[in-house]
Formats: C-alpha cells, sequence, structure tokens
C-alpha cells in the first residue's frame, strides 16, 4: 500500500515509532526513489507520561515498562534526523512556496540548522530550534521590541515570516540576551 500512493504521489504517514535506524534507511530511501520528500515527524513525550498513558491502555495492548524506556532512550535527535537524510521540515511549517526559498546553510555551534528564507529582495535568517522534551520549532531573526538588539523569535507559520519581513508587530516570543 506504501509503494502504491509513493507512486501516485500521494500524502503518506507512516505511523510508527522508529527508532531502528535501518528501518528509517528503508522509509527514507523509499521516497526519495519516488522522488517525495522524507519528513520526519518526531513527537517528544516525557517518560513519566508514556508510561503513565500505558496504564490507561487494556492490558493486552500495553507495552512492557522496559521497553518503552528502551524506545524512548533511542529516539534520535534533529542532528541524527538529518544526517540520516530526511529532508529539511520547512515544507510543513511553511508551505511549498516558502520551503523552496529557504536557502540551508550549515548548522550554528549548537547544532542548529540555520539559513535564510528569500521574500522578495529580502533574506530573512532562520533557524530550527529542537529543544528535545521542549519541542521543536522554526525561529526567525528579529530587533527586540525593548533594545533593537537583533535576537530569535518562534516563527510558526508563513504569516509569522510575513509579519517579520513587513515589519510589522507580531506576536512571535522573544529572548533577548541583552535586555533579558
Amino acid at each position: 500500500m506504501l509503494r502504491a500512493r509513493l507512486r501516485r504521489r500521494r500524502p503518506t504517514l507512516v505511523d510508527s515509532t522508529n527508532t531502528d535506524a535501518a528501518h528509517r534507511d528503508e522509509l527514507i530511501a523509499l521516497a526519495h526513489a519516488h522522488g517525495v520528500l522524507a519528513v520526519a515527524i518526531r513527537v517528544m513525550v516525557p517518560l513519566h507520561r508514556c508510561i503513565a498513558r500505558q496504564a490507561r491502555r487494556p492490558l493486552s495492548q500495553q507495552v512492557p515498562g522496559r521497553i518503552l524506556a528502551q524506545q524512548h532512550a533511542a529516539t534520535p535527535g534533529l542532528p541524527e534526523l538529518r544526517a540520516e537524510g530526511f529532508d529539511l521540515d520547512a515544507l510543513a511549517a511553511f508551505g511549498p512556496d516558502l520551503a523552496a526559498a529557504l536557502v540551508p546553510l550549515g548548522q550554528d555551534e549548537l547544532g542548529r540548522t540555520t539559513g535564510t528564507v528569500a521574500i522578495g529582495a529580502q533574506a530573512l535568517a532562520v533557524r530550527y530550534e529542537d529543544d528535545g522534551a521542549q519541542g521543536h520549532h522554526w525561529q526567525v531573526r528579529v530587533p527586540c521590541t525593548d533594545c533593537g538588539c537583533p535576537t530569535w523569535a518562534a516563527a510558526h507559520t508563513p504569516a509569522d515570516l510575513l509579519a517579520v519581513h513587513r515589519g510589522l508587530p507580531h506576536d512571535l516570543v522573544r529572548d533577548c540576551d541583552i535586555c533579558r
């Protein structure tokens, strides 16, 4: 069924824990062989919450706690997923037009993926922040509203990037090291 959907270039989601790199490699190769993006959706739930959710399932459907702990520990981080060949997930966040405008630059000193998004004649600096258990999200470089120095703000949608591009007020969360 997976191959048939990929042949027709239909959006396809493989719902699986996939803590085994060899299994992920197979899925990446299959997607790329059909000319589609391979995007990992990494959901990091604290282990204690996973265990609590298991307790609510029927006994016949519960995964043993030691297996949950092994899977949780084996969940790869963003750098590992990128190294395996998963495609940038800007497509999911910003849509095909802005994802196509993303120029990856590499990684910063903390391993975050960095790049620019060209909107008209302006290029916005962006990075992908993976906070582990806190979640992951795109950020865009903005001037701090208090001191004016450059800082990073969350960018969840194309509207967030457009607001920064136009210099409009926006509700993006800021983290300024100068006036914090």
